[in-house]
């Protein structure tokens, strides 16, 4: 019998993360999505430990193509990056399409970072919807808490990247998404290497 194709795509997710170790990342980023995703490394650092796997074969693939998405569920996944790192595993990014917004930030984080020769990355402030009507004290927390994410992601480019402060302002300023080709990434720190 022939199987519903988005049960086969589910098939393959699992296989791609439990056998070969590849965590792929190609939708918007949300809580249940980035929730799978941990899920799957937790999976690999579980098997790891029951098997006794080396400390240097305990890499894990994360496979870029998103939009973006959520800054807190993209900066939980972040998190999770670090503490597999601070255990230490290699993490190692591709982007495949395009690694945009939250997706761009999840891939400076990991150890090695690559792209193909005409994928795509994207860098901008964080931005936010707004749901109905809103006070005037609503409108002034929600931004400062944008306030303060744009300073956290700036501290984590900064951390990972050659992009300066005046570079991600400028950015700001303009309200302009930042592309970049692999090449420009490459040059700006964002990838080690184009595939």
């Amino acid at each position: 019998p022939i199987q519903p194709m988005d049960t086969v795509y589910e098939q393959m997710i699992i296989n791609k993360a439990l056998k070969e170790r590849t965590i792929v990342l190609n939708d918007y980023i949300d809580t249940q999505r980035i929730y799978k995703m941990t899920y799957y490394m937790d999976k690999i650092y579980k098997m790891d430990d029951m098997l006794g796997t080396p400390k240097n074969e305990r890499i894990i693939n994360i496979e870029l193509s998103s939009g973006g998405g959520s800054c807190p569920a993209g900066l939980y996944l972040i998190g999770k990056i670090r503490q597999l790192q601070k255990v230490g595993y290699k993490i190692i990014g591709t982007v495949n399409e395009e690694a945009c917004s939250m997706a761009f930030m999840a891939l400076i984080v990991c150890d090695i970072r690559r792209a193909y020769k005409y994928s795509q990355v994207m860098f901008h402030a964080p931005s936010s919807s707004s749901w109905g009507y809103e006070g005037l004290q609503d409108i002034e927390e929600r931004r400062n808490r944008l306030n303060e994410t744009w300073e956290v992601l700036k501290e984590i480019a900064k951390e990972h990247t050659l992009m300066t402060d005046e570079f991600m302002d400028q950015i700001k300023i303009s309200k302009t998404d930042r592309w970049f080709t692999a090449d420009e990434a490459l040059k700006y720190g964002i990838i080690d290497g184009i595939i």
